[in-house]
C-alpha cells in the first residue's frame, strides 16, 4: 500500500493550471513521485505536464512514477441535471486528452520522468461522478495504453482491490456492476466466442475495521435481514454478509 512521505506535498499555481507534487513509497524505501495537474483546457495539458515533471528526473524507480490529470469543465455554470449528451462530450474530451499524451513533446517529458501510470479524470457537466481512464506504459509499444479494467474505481483503490488478478485466460469480455452502496465492485467475465462457457463473477471490496461503537461509518445496509445465523456471527462478518447480499441483488438486476 502506498505511503505518503511526510511534508513532501507541494502546490504550484501557474497560468496553465494547478500543480500538486508529492513523494510516496510502496513496498520499499525507494521514493517515487506523484504529480497531479488540474487544467480547464486541453491546450494547457502539455504545458502543465512539462512544468510538473521538470525536476522529476532524479526519481528513478523500477515501479515508476505516477501522474494524475484532471480536466475541468470550462463552463463554470454547471447544470443541476445531467445532460443526455454529456457522456458523448466527456468521451470526446477524453479521446482528445489521450491524443495529447501521444504528442512527441509530452511523451518525452513523461518518459524522462519515468512515468508508468497516467490517471485521467474528465469532469462531466451535471454529473457527480467524473469519467476516469488509466493509461499504463507499454514497454513493448513504447506508448501509454488504456487499461479498461481500471475505468470504474479510483487509482489507489484499484491496487488495493488487486484487479490485475481478474485477467483470466479464456475470457475476452468483462462487465462491471457497482453495488448500490458502492462498497462492492462486481466483475463478470465471459467468453463471447463460446457462449456455453461458464461465466465467472468476482466480488471485490475492502474490509474496514468497525469503530469503537461497533458500527461502520456507513449505515446503508443496516436494515437488511440475513437470517437467524447473524446473531452468532461477529459484527464484521455480519456486516460483510449484509453488504454482499445487496451486491448480489444488484448483480441479478443487471444480469
Amino acid at each position: 500500500q502506498p505511503q505518503l512521505v511526510k511534508d513532501s506535498i507541494q502546490l504550484k499555481y501557474q497560468d496553465s493550471g494547478v500543480i500538486a507534487l508529492w513523494e510516496f513509497t510502496e513496498g520499499n524505501p525507494e521514493k517515487r513521485l506523484g504529480a497531479m495537474v488540474i487544467v480547464k483546457s486541453l491546450e494547457s495539458v502539455s504545458t502543465a505536464i512539462g512544468a510538473a515533471l521538470k525536476d522529476a528526473s532524479h526519481y528513478a524507480s523500477s515501479a515508476g512514477n505516477t501522474v494524475h490529470i484532471a480536466l475541468l469543465d470550462a463552463d463554470t455554470q454547471l447544470n443541476t441535471t445531467e445532460d443526455s449528451g454529456d457522456n458523448d462530450q466527456a468521451q470526446d474530451r477524453m479521446d482528445k486528452l489521450s491524443m495529447v499524451l501521444k504528442q512527441d513533446v509530452v511523451m518525452a517529458d513523461l518518459r524522462a520522468a519515468d512515468v508508468k501510470v497516467i490517471s485521467c479524470i474528465v469532469q462531466r457537466d451535471g454529473a457527480i461522478i467524473p469519467m476516469r481512464r488509466t493509461f499504463l506504459l507499454s514497454e513493448e509499444k513504447l506508448c501509454y495504453e488504456e487499461e479498461p479494467i481500471l475505468r470504474h474505481v479510483e487509482p489507489p483503490l484499484s491496487a488495493l482491490l488487486e484487479l490485475d488478478k481478474l485477467k483470466v485466460k479464456g475470457y475476452n469480455e468483462m462487465k462491471y456492476t457497482p453495488s448500490r452502496d458502492r462498497q462492492w465492485h462486481i466483475y463478470t467475465l465471459r467468453n463471447t466466442e463460446n457462449p456455453k462457457m461458464l461465466h465467472r463473477v468476482f466480488f471485490r471490496t475492502l474490509v474496514r475495521q468497525p469503530s469503537a461503537g461497533n458500527r461502520f461509518t456507513s449505515d446503508h445496509t443496516s436494515d437488511v435481514e440475513v437470517g437467524h445465523a447473524e446473531e452468532s456471527l461477529s459484527f464484521t462478518s455480519s456486516s460483510i454478509l449484509r453488504s454482499l447480499m445487496i451486491a448480489k441483488e444488484e448483480l441479478e438486476l443487471h444480469a
